[in-house]
């Protein structure tokens, strides 16, 4: 049923306000579905955000590109040959199947991780996590119409754990002093790229916990912040996670997260190095999962909605009890910390 609610929406453009912002629809019909919400409530949602957000069909441009082998790099980042990118996907993914396809056409994705905000990424892992095959082409539409590359250049110098990295960049003035102002994520974002030596961020030592120690970093400076921006990277993580087994080798893995943290250093600095502490152990009760998804299924906000999901799986995963105090905190039933 949920599968049919999807596809009945997937016509729906992934962009709106000019291609400023993302539609958030099918990542959030899957979030709510994971929660328990019934096909009543996935419907009554589903109208409430596209009259919001008066969300359009995607229509083709007049001077569709026809997107084939040869040439769909040299098109990464036209908004408008996501119609033409979509059937080149779909075509892709009818010839590969699932595994086969991801595992071509990810790593191809790898250094552009925070394009729109995190979101095709974001989508994508929904996709997969939800069983949506028929929505995986749409994804990768999506972020191939997005797609900007954060940088071909390779930090060079290695300092070691996240948290090194973190009380270096604050301790540089040149990080400090970075400025920029936009209407979005994602322009504030390129505008910090375009002023940052991306040489001077030291790369992450990678071992097999990185990706759980960079998901606690981002854990606990979103609960210390409550950054929308951060909001995205808790997403965004459990998002790459989701994906990681796609990318097959270990070296690949380790260069997906790599670069991954390499995005989520440029957002540290964007947002003024704020710095972050250990949170102290949280004492207080906490309203069971079922109470804290009865209420984000009650809510409009899809960012809401989509972190009390991923919190809940980060929780599950990582055993971290902050996720349970993050979803909490979220929907207002944590006392003053």
């Amino acid at each position: 049923m949920l599968g049919e609610l999807l596809d009945k929406y997937k016509p729906l453009s992934p962009f709106y306000q000019n291609y400023k912002l993302a539609n958030h629809l099918p990542m959030v019909l899957i979030s709510l579905s994971k929660m328990g919400a019934n096909h009543q409530r996935l419907e009554k949602y589903a109208k409430f955000y596209i009259d919001r957000y008066h969300l359009q069909t995607a229509v083709a441009d007049v001077n569709m590109v026809a997107i084939d082998h040869k040439n769909w790099l040299n098109h990464l980042g036209c908004y408008s040959c996501y119609s033409s990118y979509l059937i080149f996907f779909k075509n892709e993914f009818s010839k590969f199947g699932k595994d086969d396809f991801l595992v071509h056409y990810l790593p191809q994705f790898i250094n552009g991780f925070a394009v729109h905000a995190y979101h095709p990424l974001i989508r994508l892992a929904l996709s997969v996590d939800a069983g949506d095959d028929n929505d995986i082409p749409y994804a990768f539409a999506y972020w191939a119409a997005g797609f900007w590359r954060l940088s071909d250049q390779k930090p060079n110098f290695d300092l070691g754990s996240h948290d090194d990295i973190l009380s270096h960049i604050q301790s540089k003035a040149e990080f400090n002093k970075v400025q920029a102002s936009g209407e979005n994520i994602e322009i504030r974002l390129q505008k910090i790229v375009t002023q940052l030596d991306l040489k001077k961020l030291p790369v992450l030592n990678i071992h097999e916990n990185s990706l759980k120690d960079i998901a606690s970093v981002l854990a606990k400076l979103y609960f210390s912040t409550q950054n929308f921006t951060v909001l995205h990277g808790v997403t965004s993580c459990h998002a790459l996670r989701t994906i990681l087994p796609y990318f097959k080798s270990q070296q690949r893995q380790e260069l997906a997260i790599r670069n991954y943290w390499l995005s989520l250093s440029v957002v540290y600095v964007m947002l003024g190095c704020p710095k972050y502490e250990d949170i102290p152990e949280i004492s207080q009760l906490l309203p069971t999962w079922a109470t804290l998804f009865q209420l984000a299924c009650e809510h409009s906000d899809p960012h809401v909605i989509k972190l009390v999901y991923s919190c809940y799986e980060e929780y599950c995963h990582y055993g971290d009890q902050l996720y349970h105090a993050i979803a909490a905190q979220k929907l207002g039933l944590l006392q003053d910390f």
